[in-house]
């Protein structure tokens, strides 16, 4: 008698075999294409199972966004906008440099510079010392953020930027240093 690689002998493997496909002839087994038929059968069903559940999740979700807008059309008399329409419409968050306002009532309560206006508006809100309820800005380069804060805090002598000796309001150049720098043929100061 021959063995086989692992050391099973052949009449024994022949044996099996035959065994097998006998199991299969008297439908105690089932052959390799009818497994494998039930195998995709079964697949195919699991799939269209997936299908129906993301559908109906897509329904229950449509029906929640719709209830959301009923909601919002009684309490604001408007519908929510849609997530589409809110992502075309975003914008990239990048540091603004310029000179900011905070307004309080209508009045421009404090004058300040930033290289990140965001960021620095963030930490006044935190800041119980200058009240605000809005907040404007123009943008500038860098290297005249002193003279462009200066010459607004100059003008509107904002009650929150504290007090200069003269009376004026404390700003990064004084008003004698802007009347230089104006007849300066250079144009540009030092402090």
């Amino acid at each position: 008698m021959n063995t086989t690689p692992d050391g099973k002998e052949e009449s024994a493997l022949r044996a099996g075999t035959v065994k097998y496909w006998e199991d299969v002839r008297s439908g105690l087994r089932k052959s390799p294409r009818e497994v494998a038929k039930e195998n995709r059968e079964k697949a195919q069903l699991e799939f269209y199972e997936l299908v129906r559940k993301q559908e109906e999740a897509e329904e229950r979700l449509a029906n929640q966004h719709e209830v959301l807008n009923l909601k919002s059309e009684a309490l604001t008399g408007r519908v929510l906008a849609s997530k589409q329409s809110i992502l075309a419409a975003a914008q990239p968050w990048l540091p603004v440099t310029g000179v900011y306002f905070l307004v309080q009532r209508n009045v421009i309560a404090y004058i300040g510079q930033s290289v990140s206006i965001q960021a620095r508006i963030r930490t006044h809100s935190t800041d119980a010392k200058i009240l605000f309820d809005a907040v404007a800005y123009v943008p500038c380069v860098q290297e005249d953020l002193d003279i462009l804060e200066s010459l607004y805090i100059h003008m509107f002598q904002p009650p929150c930027n504290g007090g200069a000796t003269g009376g004026g309001k404390a700003a990064p150049f004084s008003m004698i240093q802007i009347a230089e720098l104006a007849l300066s043929s250079k144009g540009k100061l030092t402090k």
